[in-house]
């Protein structure tokens, strides 16, 4: 099978369509003739611009950056378009404004304006950018806030873009702090719910789901995933089925994994302790050695049975790793 060319006398190169090479067609399809060539060098113009007296430096098509500009836009490089460097005051141009000049002659908020609108008085009475008449503070009456978006700080703003009113926050006021629950006097939880109500709304089960994939997905991936039910059982023994943390045993146990797997720790043996449910929460995503410390049922010796479980050496205030 024999190689198909572009059909312009002297070119060899590979066809592409209508009988014609990539670059063929290209001039085809723009210009409706194949030898059309429309291009202007640098190297047929000089490393200069072509327009007489002008020394700026070659863009395109024979002209400097402004000439081309100008060439692209008007149709032709001397267009009586001036090239000037605007000299602005140091406050804004517009009438009764004294602030200082950001950009064409315009402040920051009348010039957020002029490229919104086309007009730096379009938009309302007051400047919508830092909110001067509350020295840059929130409008709302006792706060003082720093200022965020339309005169309000961010706590307003948000509770603004979220409920449409800069007073109503998530928290239920119109309860008066209460759950929205009838005949239910409990504090507000979450999602104008008291926190046994929350917990047993479909809200709080999609939680729980979402946080439990996100878990199984850090412990899928994490370094160490080998831990299995007879290693659960010689943590128990280890520590004698109470919680390696505070020693008590009337409470639920967890496994609690010492270095967090949020935080890069393994899901194996090494890491892993049982924690009653209170200390296990508590402790959370935080090293061991920023949180037990400042607890009142803070225990040296069973601090120095947890790391000797996870393989550390323990010699008076040192903790040393055992390699081999």
């Amino acid at each position: 099978m024999s190689l198909k060319i572009c059909s312009v006398e002297g070119c060899g190169s590979k066809h592409k369509g209508k009988s014609y090479c990539e670059k063929h067609l290209l001039r085809f399809n723009k210009y409706g003739d194949p030898l059309t060539v429309i291009r202007v060098s640098s190297r047929e113009h000089g490393e200069i611009c072509s327009v007489e007296g002008c020394e700026g430096k070659h863009k395109g098509h024979g002209y400097c950056n402004s000439h081309y500009g100008r060439f692209r836009k008007h149709g032709n490089p001397l267009v009586n378009v001036p090239i000037a460097v605007f000299v602005y005051d140091e406050i804004c141009s517009v009438g009764g404004c004294e602030r200082e000049h950001v950009a064409k002659g315009y402040c920051s908020g009348h010039y957020q304006r002029f490229m919104t609108h086309g007009d730096p008085l379009k938009g309302g009475a007051e400047i919508s950018g830092r909110n001067f008449d509350n020295n840059g503070k929130c409008s709302v009456e006792g706060c003082r806030g720093a200022y965020k978006s339309r005169g309000y700080c961010a706590k307003h703003y948000k509770r603004l873009t979220d409920h449409g009113d800069v007073l109503k926050s998530s928290r239920n006021y119109e309860n008066n702090g209460k759950c929205s629950i009838e005949n239910c006097d409990s504090e507000y939880h979450q999602h104008d719910l008291c926190k046994k109500h929350f917990r047993e709304s479909n809200l709080s089960r999609l939680q729980v789901k979402v946080y439990g994939h996100k878990r199984r997905s850090l412990k899928r991936n994490s370094m160490v995933n080998d831990f299995t039910a007879k290693d659960w059982s010689k943590s128990l023994n280890h520590f004698n089925n109470e919680c390696a943390y505070c020693g008590c045993t009337d409470k639920q146990i967890h496994q609690e994994h010492v270095v967090p797997i949020s935080r890069g720790g393994s899901n194996t043996i090494t890491n892993i302790i049982p924690a009653c449910e209170t200390c296990n929460t508590s402790k959370g995503s935080t090293l061991i050695e920023k949180w037990y410390p400042k607890k009142p049922f803070y225990s040296k010796q069973r601090e120095t049975k947890i790391y000797k479980w996870m393989g550390y050496t323990v010699n008076q205030d040192t903790i040393q790793a055992t390699l081999f």
